[in-house]
């Protein structure tokens, strides 16, 4: 596919000194995502600038295998963004500007954007016209508070609530010993 060349492409010496790509608007789905990140993690580092935005390509359908009767069935569980792939390897590269706008990034994204954040060179992060609700919009602020954060700024304008996805794992800070129940085929449960 054609995010897969642009995948190989960015892992190439051909893009050995890109410093800026700007990929906003092209509905990249899972194949697509899961290629950008493992690309940006190979990628040398040269690039300083990525730009998502309006990416929300499609959601991921999680299902779980279970038995039903004798035979085995895949239900519909929920779903998952994409865009996690590549939120997922930020803490591997050397971006200092990064820009997810419209990616409908919910309290699952920014969970993750949160633990890759705390490893990363990211100063500038736009994450606005999403619906982050109140677990995102927490994990924002937490990423901003920490000692250790580089964000000189975070743009979230247009924010939104989100009514929540069934496979998002919440943290309770309150009560941090409380049981979870993680699949570590989702991103926001290996963040």
């Amino acid at each position: 596919t054609s995010c897969q060349m642009l995948a190989d492409l960015l892992e190439s010496q051909a893009c050995s000194q890109l410093e800026v790509l700007d990929v906003s608007g092209n509905h990249f789905l899972e194949a697509g995502c899961r290629a950008l990140g493992a690309a940006l993690k190979n990628s040398g580092g040269s690039m300083r600038d990525l730009d998502v935005s309006h990416n929300a390509g499609g959601l991921v359908l999680l299902t779980r295998d279970c038995e039903c009767g004798s035979e085995k069935k895949r239900p519909f569980e929920g779903s998952l963004n994409p865009i996690l792939y590549v939120m997922e390897a930020l803490g591997e590269t050397t971006l200092a500007k990064v820009a997810f706008v419209n990616c409908q990034v919910s309290g699952m994204e920014d969970s993750v954007l949160e633990d890759a954040l705390a490893s990363s060179d990211i100063c500038h992060l736009d994450v606005s016209d999403n619906p982050h609700g109140e677990e995102g919009m927490r994990s924002l602020v937490r990423v901003m508070m920490h000692a250790g954060s580089k964000l000189e700024t975070v743009r979230v304008g247009d924010c939104r609530p989100h009514p929540g996805n069934p496979e998002t794992v919440v943290y309770d800070y309150v009560n941090p010993a409380m049981a979870y129940r993680l699949r570590l085929d989702i991103p926001q449960h290996r963040a």
